[in-house]
């Protein structure tokens, strides 16, 4: 209750810290505001070596818990991503379930959304480098760094754009530039805040 109470003080305050300037903590205190968000996505992923972009389409839903993404184009397939777990399903139904908690590449991503998702500015300071930017009317975009070695040889960078308001706040892209040279881009629309998850999206975080 504390914890609310002070995300919607700070919320009611954020029209006089856009004439200053915005922090982490106040970006991941506006998300508090929506523990669950869910919407469409479309992806980009630019494969460098062959010069050529693979696209896919779908539903998405972030939480504390971890990232939902419900594929439809160009195949349908589920994919449930938590802090040590993996879940994916395929066309076919067929149910795979892997333990990622030895895979910090995958860990890191995951931790970045949910620490932004779960007003958890702390976590996400000791995993990243963060540049953030302010860009006016309450746009703002955040490049992280990994700063683990072993991460950083893999992924350069990730990118979140989003916008704060009264209301809290929305992730509206995210790009992750590999150390390849290859990319994913992300965008979202349509998005919406559901009050928790649904059974079978609770049931893809557990083993």
């Amino acid at each position: 209750m504390k914890k609310k109470f002070a995300a919607a003080m700070l919320l009611s305050a954020l029209p006089f810290c856009f004439a200053w300037s915005l922090t982490i903590e106040e970006v991941c205190a506006a998300f508090s505001n929506h523990p669950v968000t869910a919407g469409t996505f479309f992806q980009t992923k630019t494969i460098s070596s062959i010069k050529r972009d693979l696209q896919s389409s779908g539903m998405f839903v972030f939480c504390a818990e971890g990232i939902i993404w419900k594929t439809e184009k160009p195949f349908p397939s589920v994919l449930a991503v938590g802090n040590d777990v993996m879940v994916q399903i395929g066309a076919d139904e067929k149910k795979t379930v892997s333990d990622i908690s030895g895979n910090e590449t995958f860990r890191n991503i995951v931790s970045a959304l949910t620490s932004v998702f779960s007003n958890d500015a702390e976590r996400l300071k000791s995993n990243f480098d963060i540049s953030l930017e302010e860009k006016g009317g309450g746009k703002w975009s955040a490049v992280l760094f990994p700063k683990d070695k072993t991460i950083a040889s893999v992924i350069d960078s990730i990118e979140l754009d989003g916008t704060v308001d009264s209301s809290g706040g929305a992730l509206r892209s995210v790009l992750i530039c590999e150390s390849s040279g290859d990319k994913i881009a992300y965008s979202f629309s349509d998005l919406r805040y559901p009050e928790e998850l649904s059974a079978d999206e609770k049931a893809l975080f557990s083993r």
